[in-house]
C-alpha cells in the first residue's frame, strides 16, 4: 500500500498534463501511487495517461464535474495521504518530501500545504504568493487564514472520508467548501515555500466550460451552507458580501440572456446586501440605459 495516492482530474487536459505528470515523477519522495480521473475528455488525455505504465487511469463516459471526479479517484485511492494535483499545475521535486514528515510526526495535523508560484500559459514566472498574503476573505473568515490550493495540498484520506468527500452537488467552490469543513476537524500546516507552480487562465472556469448557470448554481449552494453554521459578526458580514456578489454576477448572467428587468432585481437585491460596491452600480446603471 503506498504512502501517498496522487489524484489528477483532467477534463480535456492534453495540453498541460504531461508536464503535470512529469512533475510528479520527478519528485524525490517515491512511496506513492498516481490516479488520473477523466471527467469524459474528447481530446488526447488518455493517451497521455496510458503512456506511463505506473499511473492508473479512471475515464469518466459522462462529464459530471470536478467533485464528482476527484471523488471518484479518492474513492479509488490506496494511500493514507491524498495529494491533488490539477492537470496543468506543476511540482517541485521536494513537494512531497517536505510535506509527509510533517503528517507523519504531528497526529494534529490534518492538511499541509505551501506557498504557490503563479505562472502564465507558457510557464513563465509571474509571481511567488505566500500563503499569509493571500487577499481573499473565505480563508481569511473561515478558514483560520489558510491560503489551501488545490494542488497545494496533503491531506489524510480518514479525514476527507469523515466529512464527507467534496459536496457533489457543486460545480464550483468544491475546494472552499472542502477546506471549510477540514478546517472544522484538524488542524493546518503550512511550509513556507513555494512547492507548486500554479498555471493562472486568462478566462474564468464558467467562461472556459461555458457553465455560466451551474457556476451560480453553485454558488448559491455554497452560501446557503455557510449560512446554516453558527457564525461571528465578522463571518457574517463577509457573507453578506459575499451575498452581493453573487447577485450581481447573477444580474450580468441574466442582463446577457437578455432578461432585463430580472436583472435589475438581481442588481437591486445586491445592493440591499452590500450598498457600498461600486461595480454593482454600474451594473444596474447600463442595465437601466438599456431599458430605455
Amino acid at each position: 500500500m503506498p504512502k501517498v495516492s496522487v489524484i489528477i482530474p483532467v477534463k480535456n487536459g492534453e495540453r498541460y498534463l504531461r508536464e503535470a505528470l512529469d512533475s510528479v515523477m520527478a519528485q524525490t519522495f517515491r512511496d506513492f501511487e498516481v490516479i488520473v480521473a477523466d471527467d469524459a475528455s474528447t481530446d488526447g488525455t488518455a493517451a497521455i495517461a496510458r503512456s506511463y505504465p505506473s499511473v492508473r487511469y479512471i475515464y469518466r463516459e459522462r462529464s459530471e464535474g470536478a467533485s464528482r471526479v476527484r471523488n471518484a479517484a479518492i474513492r479509488a485511492a490506496e494511500g493514507q495521504y491524498i495529494a491533488s494535483l490539477d492537470s496543468d499545475d506543476l511540482w517541485h521535486p521536494e513537494k512531497l518530501a517536505l510535506q509527509v514528515p510533517i503528517l507523519d510526526r504531528d497526529s494534529l495535523a490534518g492538511v499541509v500545504y505551501s506557498d504557490q508560484e503563479w505562472i502564465d500559459q507558457e510557464g513563465r514566472t509571474i509571481r511567488v504568493v505566500p500563503h499569509s498574503n493571500w487577499p481573499k476573505g473565505w480563508d481569511r473568515y473561515f478558514c483560520g487564514g489558510h491560503n489551501v490550493g488545490p494542488s497545494t495540498m496533503l491531506v489524510r484520506k480518514e479525514l476527507v472520508e469523515k466529512i464527507g468527500f467534496y459536496d457533489e452537488e457543486l460545480w464550483a467552490n468544491e475546494d472552499k467548501d472542502l477546506n471549510i469543513r477540514l478546517h472544522d476537524v484538524c488542524q493546518m500546516k503550512c511550509v513556507e515555500k513555494a512547492l507548486i507552480k500554479k498555471r493562472l487562465s486568462p478566462k474564468s472556469f464558467e467562461v472556459r466550460h461555458n457553465q455560466q448557470e451551474k457556476v451560480l448554481n453553485s454558488a448559491l449552494i455554497f452560501l446557503r451552507k455557510l449560512e446554516h453554521r453558527v457564525l461571528t459578526s465578522e463571518q457574517a458580514r463577509y457573507l453578506h458580501l459575499e451575498w452581493s456578489y453573487y447577485h450581481s454576477n447573477l444580474g450580468k448572467y441574466l442582463m446577457a440572456k437578455g432578461q432585463r428587468y430580472q436583472a435589475v432585481q438581481s442588481y437591486l437585491s445586491a445592493i440591499r446586501r452590500a450598498p457600498f460596491v461600486a461595480k454593482t452600480y454600474g451594473r444596474l446603471f447600463r442595465c437601466l440605459l438599456r431599458l430605455r
